[in-house]
């Protein structure tokens, strides 16, 4: 079925539960999120600090099992799947996590760590694993020696590598990476990025990319998905999402990011409205209306009376806003 999406998700929502001291607060940290991949493709989820992208990730990689909410995988829903009938979605779907040091088990060799992927969803013959552990290194840039080392003896763009080569091990169709190069240093991050770039175009794989670096973003993914408070805001191609945005908020991101050329003094500046921070009691409040009115610079009555719903624009891609 090659008009089937890879991967679609449909009015997810995530709500989680807190007690910051008196009475009980609910948090929608994904409220109401749907979006679709292809084969292939490369989806970035962008936002601030608290917005949704990685629990959007753990949701469609089921570590988080979400409050309501379709995830389909080639048209198949697993959002309510049992754990043991999860094994299948896992050799599908694998996660790259964002720190390399804490996502790999101090205890276990580098070895140890990828075959043991290899054992418990049984993808080579075990007289074969040995083998395929060595052609996972050699695949993420790492030596057949390395598999008898322990984590602590690798640097952490190294280390990220291992992880990479841990997800590719049951041959996944779709990688979620979160934040997978934000620990490491700039440098390290380009030659990470330069083998996901690699691995993509070898292997065909799709990938869900998470992260707050725009620049990253927008180097590595074909569509961008921009996420406020748990609500996606803004969606289209990358093209379009850096040259032409239309919601406030994605004018306000892209407005953060430092315009190197003015500040060299060979170009223009850029002249987009920066938002106002919302008082934190406002937003704890606001329950109708855009959920970025108390920001925005260009809010209107009418964003105070109806959440905006994402409509296609005339360039085609998505943005949820009353006034552009």
């Amino acid at each position: 079925m090659p008009d089937v999406p890879l991967l679609e998700v449909r009015d997810l929502v995530k709500h989680f539960t807190a007690r910051p001291g008196r009475g009980r607060v609910t948090v929608a940290a994904v409220d109401g999120v749907a979006f679709a991949l292809r084969h292939g493709e490369t989806l970035g989820l962008v936002g601030e600090s608290g917005s949704g992208k990685s629990t959007i990730g753990r949701l469609v990689t089921r570590l988080l099992r979400p409050d309501r909410g379709e995830i389909l995988l080639a048209g198949r829903d697993v959002a309510t799947l049992s754990v043991r009938a999860m094994r299948p979605y896992r050799r599908d779907v694998q996660l790259v996590f964002q720190d390399p040091y804490s996502s790999l088990n101090p205890r276990h060799t580098v070895g140890d760590i990828l075959g043991m992927a290899l054992r418990v969803h049984d993808t080579v013959p075990k007289a074969q694993v040995a083998s395929r552990i060595r052609e996972l290194l050699g695949q993420v840039g790492l030596e057949p020696a390395h598999a008898g080392r322990y984590p602590h003896e690798f640097s952490g763009g190294q280390r990220q590598r291992i992880g990479i080569a841990r997800a590719l091990a049951v041959q996944p169709r779709l990688i979620v990476a979160d934040e997978p190069v934000s620990a490491l240093d700039v440098s390290i991050q380009a030659q990470v990025m330069n083998l996901l770039e690699d691995l993509r175009a070898d292997l065909g794989l799709a990938f869900l990319f998470i992260s707050h670096d725009l620049a990253v973003v927008r180097h590595f993914c074909d569509r961008v998905a921009v996420l406020y408070r748990g609500r996606i805001v803004e969606i289209g191609g990358r093209d379009q999402i850096y040259a032409d945005p239309r919601h406030p908020y994605t004018q306000t991101l892209l407005a953060a990011v430092p315009d190197i050329a003015w500040l060299r003094g060979g170009g223009a500046r850029r002249s987009r409205a920066a938002a106002s921070a919302a008082p934190a009691a406002e937003l704890g409040t606001q329950h109708s209306g855009c959920r970025f009115r108390a920001r925005c610079p260009v809010a209107a009555p009418a964003c105070a009376e109806s959440e905006p719903a994402l409509t296609v624009r005339a360039d085609g891609h998505l943005a949820a806003c009353h006034v552009r």
